[in-house]
């Protein structure tokens, strides 16, 4: 008999984990994350500092998402997600049909494969929701303080 945990168990820990860290609109905006991931058919990862501080049990809000595909695609999809999501939440305020996508969200991208999606979350209102998208990649810089030459890879 092993005294080893359960693998399952532990990832059960991970996600009650980031349940109870993540206030309402940033776990509506991971479930939009998630959600459009499955639809566009790529992998998606949490990454960066948000996991080690969850990990050691610090507060932190800056959710970094890697993708296994197109970044930018995820992030636009994602903004339209939220907006719909938002527009039907608020719908004594807004039409859902007459929303254009992206009216309350702002999407910033680069060409090197990133993505920064704001949206202003709905539970508590005014609750402003950050979410950083990278394609997997690999960087190599000419000079320090250069720009990064981009070499887009297939996994994380």
């Amino acid at each position: 008999m092993s005294d080893a945990p359960n693998p399952q168990s532990k990832i059960q820990n991970l996600k009650s984990k980031v349940a109870t860290r993540l206030p309402a609109p940033y776990q509506q905006a991971l479930t939009a994350v998630i959600e459009s991931a499955q639809h566009c058919g790529v992998s998606v990862y949490l990454v960066g500092g948000f996991v080690r501080d969850l990990l050691l049990d610090r507060p932190n809000l800056d959710l970094d998402i890697a993708v296994e595909g197109d970044a930018i695609i995820l992030a636009t999809t994602v903004a339209a997600s939220l907006d719909t999501s938002l527009a039907s939440i608020n719908n004594s305020k807004l039409r859902a049909d007459a929303i254009r996508p992206y009216e309350n969200s702002k999407l910033v991208t680069t060409p090197f494969g990133t993505a920064k999606l704001t949206w202003p979350g709905a539970d508590p209102p005014a609750t402003l929701v950050y979410l950083d998208f990278a394609t997997t990649r690999q960087e190599s810089y000419a000079q320090p303080t250069a720009l990064p030459t981009v070499s887009f890879v297939a996994d994380i």
